[in-house]
């Protein structure tokens, strides 16, 4: 569980982490103290808090298996369904305000992407339509799957972050 410990640091506990980040050679650029990385850090330490305390959330896991392909760790991609059994699903009838993409790697949380649904919805649907992203199928005969293909290097593009690009009339 995640708690947000918005108690001030002491003035030495201040000191001493000044002092590490001071010894580590590592400097941050546009601030002016430490205070400012602090707050802003907290401020994020909390909006994740209350996403996962009191925001509904959707998670969905990538399987990392070790010499298998198509898996996210071999193919670099992650999958967003759109569809089960011909019915409409996953990204396309979600009612959460957030979506967690886990990659598992065996049996083990590699990392999670958190999503706010709305934004990832228009990422898929203006990629996709502008074919820069392609629709697969999968699952198996009894429940079969569509969805979107998603290379894990395009969501960290610059151009991709920037949530204007998926701003169109069909989707504002």
């Amino acid at each position: 569980m995640i708690e947000n410990d918005s108690t001030p640091l002491s003035k030495k506990e201040q000191k001493i982490l000044e002092n590490v980040i001071k010894k580590s050679g590592r400097t941050v650029k546009n601030n002016d103290t430490f205070e400012y990385d602090l707050k802003f850090g907290q401020e994020f330490e909390h909006k994740l808090g209350q996403i996962l305390a009191n925001k509904k959330v959707e998670v969905k896991t990538e399987r990392g298996i070790k010499d298998k392909k198509n898996k996210w760790n071999e193919s670099g991609n992650i999958f967003i369904e759109k569809s089960s059994s011909g019915h409409s699903s996953g990204i396309k009838t979600t009612k959460a305000e957030y979506w967690i993409q886990v990659l598992e790697y065996e049996n083990e949380m590699f990392c999670g992407l958190i999503f706010e649904t709305s934004m990832l919805q228009k990422m898929v649907k203006t990629m996709y339509q502008k074919g820069e992203w392609k629709e697969v199928s999968g699952g198996s005969e009894r429940n079969p799957t569509k969805g979107i293909l998603i290379p894990l290097s395009d969501l960290f593009k610059k151009q991709n972050i920037l949530p204007d690009k998926f701003m169109t009339e069909d989707n504002k």
